[in-house]
């Protein structure tokens, strides 16, 4: 096990095996996305979204690939993994409120999650990173696609949790 750390406060990297690690701050990264969002608009949001998009669909299929539980299948299975990844990551304390095969929804709330503590206050939903990062990784596990995905509330607008929908 090889582990290098630079001696900074804001990051550090980390290569385990042959998997490699950037860690930062969540203070500094939610910072940064203030600051970007607040000079770049919503361009700059679209790009969050599809970044955190592309980062869980890659995590999706690896831990998928890695795996002998069939996620489409097995449902706790996927309940747990989803918590487990999002949770050690650092996305804040997740849950999957709901799994509707018949409305095909899946419903999940992030509490204390870093994008919407450093955007508030705001008068939308700011989580997009998250959201995106979400859509990814369960298509990633599942092999699902989502046709739609919403924020449906929000910390940074005054909510008591982030809470994301997701439209099978």
């Amino acid at each position: 096990m090889l582990r290098a750390l630079k001696n900074e406060k804001w990051w550090e990297v980390i290569a385990v095996s042959k998997n490699r690690e950037i860690k930062l701050r969540a203070e500094s990264l939610g910072i940064a996305f203030k600051n970007l969002a607040l000079q770049g608009g919503n361009g700059i949001r679209v790009i969050y979204f599809h970044l955190g998009f592309q980062m869980g669909l890659v995590e999706g299929r690896n831990i998928s690939s890695t795996r002998q539980e069939d996620f489409h299948v097995k449902r706790e299975a996927f309940v747990r993994e989803l918590e487990r990844v999002l949770t050690e990551q650092g996305f804040g304390e997740v849950k999957v409120m709901n799994i509707d095969l018949f409305r095909r929804e899946i419903r999940i709330r992030v509490y204390n999650g870093f994008e919407s503590d450093f955007m508030k206050p705001s008068r939308e939903p700011t989580c997009l990173f998250t959201r995106g990062y979400l859509e990814g990784l369960i298509e990633g596990l599942t092999g699902l696609k989502i046709r739609e995905s919403l924020e449906i509330k929000c910390r940074a607008v005054g909510d008591p949790y982030c809470e994301m929908l997701f439209c099978i």
